[in-house]
Parts: structure tokens; sequence; C-alpha cells
């Protein structure tokens, strides 16, 4: 196109005195399209490179989600465990009716409530993510609700699944985080499927202004270069599985739902 341009110039200021209006004319339209169709392209292949580095980075940020599954696996495996020995030696000194400091008995019983912290939905990544969340909620004076079903979650990758309510999680605990209200510091996590539609939705207080861009909150950091993957994560595992993501904000309470169109796996009743 530059090559067009530059010979419909060349021509042009040859032959000038020929037809100086038509030719001038036309060469100037046919250059300034050509110019057009160049700035197009380039436009759509910056665009195109930046959606495909937002899509290595969010792909590379699940690999290390992956990563931190497996650990946090192991993790809450050793704490069951150990846990679980606690409540035996418990439950053996009250049987053999040995006296035990009373520090040391609240220490052993703060101890055993982390085994009743683990959540137990039924999908293994899941609990994970959520008996992790428990625990920080739990430290840090925030409730952490849910009825969930994980078992309908079994058409997700587990990478998948942690990634997905590990982000969603995280942005509920950063937005309760800055609420002033302890009443308020409250997080509420459902799960469940009615027919061929799987719902998830989560709701939390938030404290100051969302804003909102084709239905997803903006990130509410300064630079937002390097801020705001969270939710573009949840979007594109959401996409992943064909779902669809919504979210709004009302009287201080964000909500988030999502969608998904699974087969119901539930056996039929046989018809007489």
């Amino acid at each position: 196109m530059i090559l067009i341009t530059v010979v419909l110039t060349t021509i042009q200021d040859i032959y000038i005195s020929v037809e100086p209006t038509v030719l001038r004319i036309s060469g100037n339209l046919l250059a300034a399209t050509c110019c057009v169709c160049i700035l197009l392209l380039l436009s759509g292949f910056l665009e195109k490179k930046e959606s495909q580095a937002e899509i290595e980075l969010l792909q590379r940020m699940m690999k290390e989600k992956q990563q931190q599954l497996e650990i946090s696996k192991e993790s809450i495996d050793l704490v069951n465990i150990k846990c679980h020995d606690m409540r035996h030696r418990l439950q053996a000194m009250k049987e053999e009716g040995k006296e035990v400091n009373a520090e040391n008995f609240k220490d052993l019983e703060e101890s055993v409530s982390l085994y009743d912290t683990n959540a137990q939905t039924g999908n293994k990544a899941l609990d994970v993510i959520i008996t992790e969340k428990q625990l920080f909620c739990r430290k840090h004076g925030i409730r952490l609700s849910f009825i969930a079903d994980g078992k309908e979650l079994s058409f997700m990758e587990d990478n998948d699944v942690y990634c997905l309510f590990g982000n969603i999680l995280e942005n509920a605990l950063e937005a309760v985080g800055k609420v002033t209200d302890t009443e308020k510091k409250t997080i509420c996590l459902t799960i469940k499927k009615t027919g061929q539609l799987l719902s998830i939705h989560e709701e939390n207080y938030f404290e100051g202004k969302i804003r909102f861009e084709k239905g997803m909150p903006l990130t509410s950091k300064k630079d937002d270069r390097y801020h705001g993957f969270g939710m573009k994560s949840i979007e594109y595992i959401v996409r992943k599985y064909k779902g669809e993501v919504t979210s709004n904000a009302e009287k201080s309470i964000f909500h988030l739902n999502i969608m998904f169109s699974v087969p119901d796996t539930r056996p039929k009743k046989a018809s007489l």
C-alpha cells in the first residue's frame, strides 16, 4: 500500500500539467485510502498482540495456581493428620483422667478446631480453596458462609476450579477487608444446580464506588496495567466452559453471578 501511494504520488507529480484537477483528486483519495487501510491493519495487529500477551499472562498465572494447588493440598492434608492426632490425644487424656494445664488445654482445643474448619463440598480443589480462605477469614474477623455442591463441578478441571473460586474469594476478601462495620464483614457463596443449569453466586459488602464496564467491575487500583487480572481470569475460565458471568452492585453489596449449562446426570425415572 505504501508502494502504491508512492507510485500514485509520482505519477501525479509527472502528469499534473495534463489533467491537474482529476488526477490530483483521484491521487489524493487513493493515497488517503491506502493510509487509512494501513492504520486499520496496524491497529488490529496491536490489539491482537495485546490480547495475546494478556492471554499468555493469564495462562502463566493459572499454571502458578496449579502448583499452588498441589502445595496447598499437601499442607491441608498434613494439618488434617495433625489435628486428627491431637483430637485423639485429648480424648485419651479425658478418659485417663489426666490433669492438663488450662493454658495448654486451650491451645490444643484451638489447634483441633482447625480440623473442623475443613470444607467438605465433594470437590477436592474447591475444598482446598475454601479451607484456605476460611483460615484467613478466621484470623481477620471475616465470616465466610457457603452452600456448595462441589460434585456438580466435575466437568471442570481441578486447576480451573481452584483458580476460579480463588479469584472470586480473593476479590471478595479484598473488598470486605476495607469495610469498617464488623457486622458487614461477610462473604456468601452459593453453588447449586437446577436441571441443566449450574449457578454460582457470590455476594459481599463493600465501601466506596465500583466502576463497571460491559457488566464487569474495573480495578480500583491506580495502575490498572498490572491489576484487574482476577476478574479477567474469572471471565477467561467461564468462557472456556461456555458459561456466562455478570455482576452488579446494589446498596453497598456486590453480586457476582455465573451460569453454566451442563448435562443433567441425575438418573431418569423409569416410565410405567
